[in-house]
């Protein structure tokens, strides 16, 4: 008997809770579909993943975003002096983001995160220069890549499509020229997450958590091909306002034929397994 090959799925923001604790919903008609997948994700027929972005952006709650995100500071630790084989002088430099903003998982999100990983489900790395770093001294939380050159390898393509994807005026591109219109309007020069907290009305702040929402999706997905991941589950049909999203039809499209990337549905992908 021949062995069956895992589907590699990339499971969305949206798509995680029914498939983790499928108990939650046993009044919803697709309850079997969510109990089907989450069968597949025990017996590992499904090697399930999501985006560290879970935790690092959507882990915030909505509101309190821009003002996490105003308050990041880089802190380093100079450590001693030394000298390398080669005789050169040398200083370590650790570069450690702060947000004393940020308060404590969301308990939803810490359950959801604790689910997943027993249920052995591995995070995606989305690196970003001065990005909040989750470490995992025990290595449970991510998937791992099997030498430096695929480390390099998976980093620039993640980094080659969030180009692609901001050049579009997509993703974090979004909350950036956000910022640089609110810093002008204040007559301020000043690092981006500094200045996306200055939204003075309620119209504009609701466009900042559109805005962190459509960057946590875009690097999400580029993370996704990145890693190079098969299937990419997602109930989001990109619908925000009347600006275009990562996941709507258009954009959906160009992934497709750009990169392959794969759309599924939760229907869709318990019908695979």
């Amino acid at each position: 008997m021949e062995d069956v090959v895992a589907l590699r799925v990339t499971f969305d923001t949206n798509s995680l809770d029914p498939v983790l604790r499928p108990q939650l919903f046993p009044g919803n008609p697709r309850n079997p579909e969510f109990q089907k997948i989450n069968a597949a994700l025990l017996n590992r027929s499904i090697e399930g993943v999501f985006s560290e972005t879970i935790i690092t952006i959507e882990g915030i709650k909505r509101a309190d975003r821009a003002l996490v995100f105003r308050g990041t500071r880089l802190r380093h630790n100079t450590g001693e002096a030394s000298v390398t084989a080669e005789g050169n002088a040398a200083i370590s430099l650790e570069l450690v983001v702060e947000q004393p903003a940020l308060s404590p998982l969301n308990p939803a999100f810490a359950v959801r995160v604790g689910t997943a990983v027993k249920l052995g489900l591995r995070m995606l790395r989305a690196p970003r220069i001065g990005a909040l770093f989750i470490e995992d001294p025990d290595k449970t939380l991510y998937v791992y890549d099997a030498d430096t050159n695929a480390l390099a390898q998976r980093q620039e393509r993640f980094h080659d499509v969030l180009r692609a994807i901001e050049s579009k005026g997509l993703g974090f591109s979004r909350l950036r020229r956000m910022a640089d219109e609110f810093a002008e309007r204040a007559g301020v020069v000043e690092p981006w997450y500094k200045s996306i907290g200055r939204a003075n009305d309620i119209h504009k702040k609701r466009a900042v958590e559109r805005a962190f929402a459509e960057w946590s999706d875009a690097d999400s997905i580029a993370a996704h091909i990145g890693y190079g991941m098969e299937l990419f589950c997602t109930e989001d049909q990109g619908h925000s306002g009347n600006d275009p999203t990562i996941f709507d039809a258009v954009n959906r499209s160009w992934l497709e034929q750009t990169y392959g990337t794969r759309f599924v549905t939760l229907s869709e992908l318990a019908a695979m397994v």
